[in-house]
């Protein structure tokens, strides 16, 4: 896999990992890998690298649906077409952002605001308010949890108006996953870049590289990430839950 930026090696090294296994199709820039112990809701994967790069890793069962014997003339785009005729999905591709290894350095130095702090269990009463004030919709979008290995809120006043939480993805390769949410009525003043600015540096200090995951169509959390100084790695997808 390579990229234009210089993420930290951990990086690459754990979606190599992922997508490891006996190469069955290798053409420029496309790869198909066979792994036999994915699971089920992973048995498929995907990965779309920005400079045209595509990999796949698939299981037996998948490679079935694919092995037609005409493998040598096709290239990323007729495999989802292929597989989509026979009635097999993906979920829908997660942008995955990543800071580089420059990025990273400058926010171990960046120094945490006054209204932003981590919360704690003792902080539940807080958390419940701020739940009861968002959507179902933005709660399950954003997936942040007081529970989380991690979380931060932003206040303003007394009032807790943005919350980052994050949970460790991968404890081999020291990644771990956030979520962030703002109160819509408090959104557009920062808090957002506060808060999750805050999770990744106490994230960073304790050894592990922040990871942000969003959907191609929100755009307003690709535009976070952005703002953030993350950069975009990947895009990764897997097979519907439902297949």
């Amino acid at each position: 896999m390579t990229t234009a930026l210089i993420f930290h090696p951990v990086i690459k090294e754990y979606w190599d990992a992922q997508f490891s296994g006996t190469i069955i199709y290798k053409r420029d820039n496309f790869r198909i890998t066979l792994r036999e112990d994915l699971e089920h809701d992973e048995r498929m994967m995907t990965l779309e690298f920005q400079d045209g790069g595509n990999h796949i890793v698939v299981d037996n069962d998948v490679w079935t649906e694919i092995n037609n014997g005409w493998l040598d003339h096709i290239d990323f785009d007729d495999i989802i077409q292929l597989l989509n005729t026979r009635g097999i999905k993906l979920h829908g591709a997660d942008c995955l952002f990543y800071f580089s290894e420059d990025s990273e350095l400058a926010l171990k130095e960046w120094k945490v605001v006054p209204e932003v702090r981590a919360l704690r269990e003792e902080d539940a009463t807080l958390f419940t308010k701020f739940e009861s004030a968002a959507t179902t919709q933005d709660l399950e979008g954003a997936s942040v949890s007081l529970q989380h290995w991690m979380v931060f809120g932003a206040f303003e006043g007394d009032k807790l108006v943005a919350v980052a939480s994050m949970y460790p993805w991968d404890d081999d390769f020291k990644i771990a996953d956030l979520g962030v949410l703002t109160l819509t009525e408090f959104r557009g003043k920062g808090y957002a870049h506060r808060v999750v600015n805050a999770l990744c540096k106490a994230a960073l200090l304790a050894g592990y590289h922040p990871q942000y995951r969003c959907q191609l169509e929100n755009y307003s959390s690709t535009a976070l990430a952005k703002r953030l100084g993350m950069n975009l790695f990947a895009k990764w997808n897997i097979i519907s839950q439902g297949e």
